[in-house]
């Protein structure tokens, strides 16, 4: 298994350096001859495949084809590039069509793969791949600037001022009845490294009293589970990937800051509350979509749009107490409807499991909350089995 193991991250840094630059690789370090995507009969769409040249991969014996598992590693040459030099390239495309997208039909999200939601490492999403919810919003440029009493690192550390990109939207198409449900991905580009992500919502319903003011409740990175049918079965898929589909982690954020200096010993909060500050929405209904693409994209460079506060543990985040200010976030730019923002630009989830597994102590108060708040028991800090490491383990093949 060992030998096994090596072979396969041989194989996938082999590709990676001399694969086809408009293919995509996979975990045995194959080219992919379709393009990468999950498919129900396959795992129950748990993870990417596609079909492979060269007879490379594993033989499917009822489509008469060889396969593979799609992985999406960051490349190297884009990470080697400053982070001021990538920011502003993505901020041309971002601006480059300022027409919005088109919300699927959402059911789509059961025939698609979560854990790429975690897996992929760059900043784009791969061809043919759909955002089926938060399908259309706008993006904004800011900057964070965090308290110089900040304990943290990275992105998080003392008196830094770090810029991104925030795009903010409903998770499903606004209308008269629809009520709106706020979300938000953030983006912060590093030299040298990926880039850190997170995203924070203030519940997977609408808000309520059937109120449209996007700003009107606190974002998080974790919220509460649901009990709503279609929201349960939305969470199960999440749980494709995590063991907390209600939950992201932080600490790639404090892993490098932005000008790619590594933290010897990261240190993040265990959860962010962003308080919206000089921004509202009316809490009417919209005519339409356009009408709330219209009042996001009327937010003006300046605007000193949230609060950042933190619980540093899981016991204070439970406590009913206050959360710690971090700082304070700030646009730099109007907000743009953006037809890259919707179809191309992605935001990667963390497992909340790779901060556990950095915070051992955390793990008593996780294991006694579960149920409340992750949805079900938690039992250790693993997350279910990779897509990358499934291959080996005898997933069935596609039929």
């Amino acid at each position: 298994m060992h030998s096994t193991i090596l072979a396969i991250i041989g194989a996938c840094f082999l590709a990676t350096l001399f694969g086809h630059a408009d293919a995509e690789t996979t975990v045995m370090g194959c080219n992919c001859t379709s393009p990468c995507g999950a498919s129900e009969d396959f795992g129950l769409a748990k993870c990417d495949w596609c079909y492979t040249d060269n007879k490379c991969g594993h033989y499917a014996v009822t489509r008469f084809k060889y396969y593979d598992y799609c992985v999406y590693p960051a490349k190297k040459t884009e990470q080697k590039r400053t982070w001021d030099v990538k920011h502003e390239d993505l901020w041309k495309q971002i601006v480059a069509d300022q027409t919005p997208g088109t919300y699927p039909n959402k059911l789509g999200i059961v025939a698609e793969s979560i854990q790429t939601s975690f897996d992929d490492h760059r900043d784009i999403m791969p061809k043919g791949r759909k955002k089926f919810i938060h399908s259309v919003g706008s993006v904004c440029q800011f900057v964070f600037k965090v308290d110089a009493t900040s304990p943290y690192t990275g992105i998080f550390k003392p008196s830094s001022e770090a810029r991104g990109f925030v795009r903010m939207g409903s998770a499903i198409e606004v209308d008269l009845n629809s009520g709106l449900t706020p979300g938000l991905g953030v983006k912060f580009l590093r030299t040298n490294a990926e880039s850190g992500n997170f995203v924070a919502l203030f519940q997977l319903e609408p808000l309520p009293g059937n109120s449209y003011n996007f700003f009107e409740k606190n974002f998080s990175n974790h919220i509460t589970s649901s009990s709503d049918f279609g929201k349960k079965i939305l969470q199960k898929k999440f749980k494709q990937a995590s063991n907390c589909p209600v939950q992201v982690g932080l600490s790639d954020l404090a892993t490098f800051d932005q000008d790619g200096a590594r933290a010897s010993k990261p240190n993040f909060p265990f959860q962010i509350i962003l308080e919206p500050r000089d921004v509202s929405m009316p809490s009417s209904p919209p005519v339409n979509q356009e009408t709330i693409a219209a009042r996001m994209n009327s937010i003006e460079s300046g605007t000193h749009l949230f609060t950042v506060y933190a619980y540093p543990d899981p016991k204070s985040a439970l406590s009913g107490g206050e959360p710690v200010h971090l700082g304070e976030i700030s646009t730099t730019s109007a907000c743009v409807s953006s037809k890259f923002g919707d179809a191309s630009f992605f935001i990667r989830h963390q497992r909340i499991e790779e901060d556990w597994q950095l915070r051992p102590e955390w793990m008593p108060t996780i294991k006694a909350n579960g149920e409340a708040s992750c949805g079900s028991t938690i039992k250790d800090d693993k997350p279910p089995k990779r897509c990358s490491a499934m291959m080996a383990m005898g997933m069935p093949s596609p039929h």
